[in-house]
């Protein structure tokens, strides 16, 4: 998955996620949506950017190991369905260092919630798109839509 694909991927994702919602009550200053700091920052990702970024064609895990807000990290792992334990413990590590930098933050999520996770979990979204895709929609038309939605999904597994 390229940065691109990621931030499609963002943008399809329910915005309002619970853990971070209630962890962002004590963030100092900066973006209090996530998705839209995430969408934003991965969309001019191949240009300079805000922070006029020199190096080009990175893939997502150089994203995921140089985002330097703990908070979009935390509303990315929440919004692709990393284990609630986890999501919740890097919350709790990112409440006991949210008085200090950015990049601090940032490390504390991830120590706590590796790269190894969040590919994990795109890889699973990255599947779960690719048989939606594939369904045999052509199949169910004509039909009432519970008996189509019932087939759609019979068909997913």
């Amino acid at each position: 998955m390229n940065p691109q694909q990621l931030r499609l991927l963002i943008l399809s994702l329910p915005k309002h996620q619970p853990i971070t919602a209630e962890a962002i009550k004590d963030k100092i200053g900066g973006w209090s949506d996530e998705q839209a700091h995430l969408e934003g920052w991965l969309s001019d990702y191949d240009g300079s950017g805000f922070y006029n970024r020199a190096g080009h064609g990175h893939d997502v895990k150089h994203f995921y190991q140089r985002f330097q807000d703990g908070y979009g990290l935390l509303w990315l792992a929440e919004a692709l369905g990393v284990n609630r334990s986890i999501v919740e413990r890097g919350a709790a590590a990112i409440r006991e260092k949210h008085d200090q930098r950015p990049g601090t933050i940032a490390a504390a999520f991830r120590k706590v919630c590796p790269w190894s996770l969040i590919e994990e979990r795109l890889k699973v979204h990255a599947h779960d798109a690719e048989r939606v895709k594939k369904a045999p929609l052509k199949q169910i038309e004509g039909q009432n839509t519970g008996q189509a939605a019932n087939k759609f999904l019979d068909g997913l597994d």
